[in-house]
């Protein structure tokens, strides 16, 4: 497994091992001695507990997010199709408030989130696939768990086609 820093100080690309031969390919998702003690590009040893894995299927043109949870730790990770997410940094006590950056993941490339980043995913082909990884489990009751629109942020770029969006992704939902 490799892991790369990006444009945002909290986000990093992962790329897994992935054994290919004439069978195919295998990829092992989650391994803890792995995913348990990431060690960052920085040298910073990143422990986490991961409590919650979930799988989206999405249509193209759905767009899910901006969800931000501000002290949950995500790993996100295509597994079929291609998917354009982007990253916003959603704490306001941070002094790169609104900075966001994009990036295209297809099949197993993955992407690793510091809490401080909402994060919204578009899908670019129909049966796009999302296996995703959470340190806290998701509580719709739960006020830190919050939705953004992409009015609450304009400088977003999003690909220009036809959303698919649920409720909550079009009225957001967190209190302002």
């Amino acid at each position: 497994m490799e892991i790369e820093s990006t444009p945002l100080d909290g986000v990093w690309r992962i790329t897994p091992d992935v054994n290919k031969d004439f069978r195919g390919n295998y990829l092992q998702i989650h391994n803890e001695r792995d995913y348990h003690y990431l060690q960052l590009p920085t040298g910073r040893i990143l422990e986490t507990h991961w409590v919650e894995f979930d799988i989206a299927t999405s249509r193209k043109g759905t767009f899910r997010g901006i969800h931000y949870s501000p002290n949950c730790w995500k790993i996100y990770q295509c597994l079929y199709g291609a998917i354009y997410y982007v990253f916003v940094n959603c704490d306001k006590s941070d002094k790169e408030y609104g900075k966001w950056a994009s990036f295209h993941l297809e099949p197993y490339d993955q992407l690793l989130k510091h809490p401080k980043y909402g994060a919204g995913m578009l899908a670019l082909e129909d049966n796009t696939i999302l296996h995703y990884a959470q340190s806290q489990y998701y509580d719709p009751n739960n006020p830190d768990q919050k939705t953004f629109t992409l009015k609450d942020f304009p400088d977003i770029f999003i690909p220009n086609m036809p959303l698919l969006l649920s409720e909550r992704d079009t009225k957001g939902h967190y209190i302002k």
